[in-house]
């Protein structure tokens, strides 16, 4: 083996949902696959071919009995890549009940379980060729053979006769559709949507230009955002002291952090173009804002109303989500709180950590715009209510 460092042959990528099964797989399994996935990215491993619906991709057997699998694909990177190919992960998930590949389908977008070549094969026979072979003679009971095969019963369709085991888990997986990145609750300020809309509506094209642009620069930093995560996991994992401290070791911890390195490189050149693609959107949301400054919504001051009685900004520990919460249970979302921040109408608290809680209080013109908006209108002539009963309902002026 040369003295030089070895280069990864491929690029990394993983499917935002496989990252989370990475996550949340057992201890040693997640081990495992950190090493195996950094050995087919330096080209020493590679795992068998599929077949079938799924040809193109390849299983990596995970743990000694096999129970759990890793399926990958190799596809060309994006443009502004180290590499021209990178390993995509689609999958983390255990063979029993074939829910690995069952998962892989639905996140192919597949609209049935994906086969394979030999169930092909059998389905693709014609069942007249059985019908001509020659009839079978009688035969002793199976249980007087029990050293020959028995005959299987013909089923049908497995998703016919019975659930998947994973079923029960698609909203779970589709809830875990991305990471978290830095720049969400900035995009979120801008827009006025959250991250998910926004990409559920690039999905369907009702996107603006400059939207559109700023969805698809979200997507990159997210995607390196994954690799940073695979890395700085990886790294965690070889410092633990779990391997013994030798040369080897030494290579590899080098080694990943070199390509620790490469990969916030990659994240530092997504951020910068999706605050390039920000800036408009933010100039835009700013003059809006500032014209309807004057006026305030029944929403704004229902929320000014809430934040009178006490409110903190809170930072979920999980999601990441900012959100304020009131004294009386009323929350009031990120992206409302900037609109009346830079409306000059509250103000926050920096200095309490935001996971404890940073105060949200009202301004001098935020209680003024509170006040002016719950002041009744005045009116020039005085109407007199009817008593129940009378008619007509209206009382005629009086000369």
């Amino acid at each position: 083996m040369s003295g030089g460092r070895p280069r990864s042959a491929f690029g990394l990528s993983f499917d935002p949902r496989a990252l989370t099964d990475l996550l949340q797989a057992p201890s040693d399994i997640r081990d495992l696959t950190l090493a195996y996935l950094q050995d087919v990215v330096n080209g020493q491993r590679f795992g068998l071919r599929l077949t079938g619906d799924l040809e193109g991709y390849r299983k990596l057997f995970v743990d000694a009995r096999k129970d759990w699998r890793v399926v990958y694909g190799l596809r060309p990177a994006p443009e502004n890549a180290v590499h021209q190919r990178e390993i995509y992960v689609v999958a983390v998930r255990p063979r029993a009940g074939n829910d690995v590949y069952d998962e892989v389908g639905r996140r192919l977008g597949m609209s049935r379980r994906p086969l394979s070549a030999r169930t092909h094969a059998a389905r693709s026979a014609s069942p007249q060729l059985a019908a001509r072979g020659p009839a079978p003679r009688p035969g002793p009971l199976p249980s007087a053979t029990p050293g020959l095969p028995r005959a299987a019963p013909v089923a049908s369709h497995p998703l016919s006769t019975r659930k998947s085991p994973s079923m029960s888990r698609d909203s779970a997986s589709a809830a875990a559709r991305r990471v978290l990145s830095s720049l969400d609750s900035r995009i979120e300020a801008a827009t006025g949507h959250v991250v998910d809309t926004l990409w559920a509506h690039r999905d369907r094209s009702v996107l603006d230009e400059p939207h559109s642009g700023l969805v698809d620069r979200h997507r990159e930093l997210v995607q390196a955002e994954t690799g940073v995560t695979f890395y700085r996991t990886l790294l965690n994992r070889l410092s633990s002291g779990e391997f013994p401290i030798d040369t080897a070791l030494f290579s590899r911890i080098e080694r990943t952090v070199k390509q620790l390195r490469d990969a916030a490189d990659v994240r530092d050149a997504a951020v910068r173009r999706v605050l390039t693609a920000l800036a408009p959107i933010e100039a835009t949301a700013s003059a809006a804002s500032g014209a309807a400054a004057e006026e305030i919504s029944t929403a704004d001051q229902a929320a000014l109303l809430a934040i009178a009685g006490g409110a903190k900004l809170y930072e979920h520990l999980l999601t990441g989500r900012l959100a304020v919460t009131a004294a009386s249970g009323t929350r009031i979302p990120y992206t409302e709180l900037q609109r009346l921040i830079s409306g000059g109408l509250v103000s926050v608290d920096t200095s309490h950590p935001v996971h404890a809680g940073q105060p949200v209080s009202l301004t001098d013109a935020g209680r003024a715009a509170l006040a002016a908006g719950r002041r009744p209108p005045s009116a020039g002539v005085q109407t007199v209510a009817a008593r129940p009963g009378a008619w007509p309902s209206t009382p005629a002026p009086r000369r």
